[in-house]
């Protein structure tokens, strides 16, 4: 039987690491590929998810994932969700700081969705919510939230761990990318006459 593959669309190799990782589990052989697909611009990443799978998988003629990820500030009405690209480069950490330090609510939900898309089909998708506490100064090197933000399970800021433990947690963390691959994984069952 010969090893699945699929390509995931990004240029991220962060983001092909870690679902690397995940899918070599499952004895998925995980290919990237930097395609660029229209970002439509709407409030939920499972919507901007979806539209990149399909519109990849069509172009391509072949089965891709994307991912799309999203950060909520309850307090802030869920700015900046899925334009949180545009508000890393727009505020930097203690802007986004001021803009929440009058609010006792220091939550912040990172939603992270994957989509995988065969060409003429719909996308599956399968979607992961981490629970975040924002800190009251930024600590560390990184992007606008990698200072601010402690993930659920970790007891410092992201900016303050290495790019090894990082992954770490990522690959132990982001279920939503074992559903997947255990959902590529299974066999193909046909139905004969």
């Amino acid at each position: 039987m010969s090893q699945k593959s699929v390509t995931f669309l990004t240029g991220n190799q962060t983001k092909w690491e870690i679902a690397n990782k995940i899918f070599s589990k499952y004895k998925i052989n995980l290919l990237q590929e930097k395609f660029d697909t229209p970002e439509i611009q709407a409030l939920s990443v499972e919507a901007v998810a979806i539209f990149s799978a399909k519109f990849g998988a069509n172009a391509l003629g072949k089965a891709v994932i994307k991912n799309d990820v999203g950060y909520y500030i309850p307090s802030l009405n869920g700015f900046p969700g899925p334009f949180t690209k545009f508000a890393n480069k727009w505020f930097n950490s203690q802007e986004i700081l001021s803009l929440i330090n009058k609010s006792s609510d220091r939550k912040l939900i990172i939603k992270d969705c994957i989509a995988y898309c065969s060409p003429g089909e719909e996308p599956v998708t399968f979607v992961h919510e981490n629970h975040c506490v924002i800190v009251e100064k930024p600590e560390g090197d990184g992007g606008s939230f990698d200072n601010i933000i402690i993930r659920e399970g970790q007891n410092k800021v992201q900016s303050l761990y290495s790019g090894e433990e990082m992954l770490e947690y990522w690959a132990n963390h982001l279920d939503h990318y074992h559903q997947l691959a255990k959902y590529l994984a299974k066999p193909i069952s046909y139905n004969v006459q």
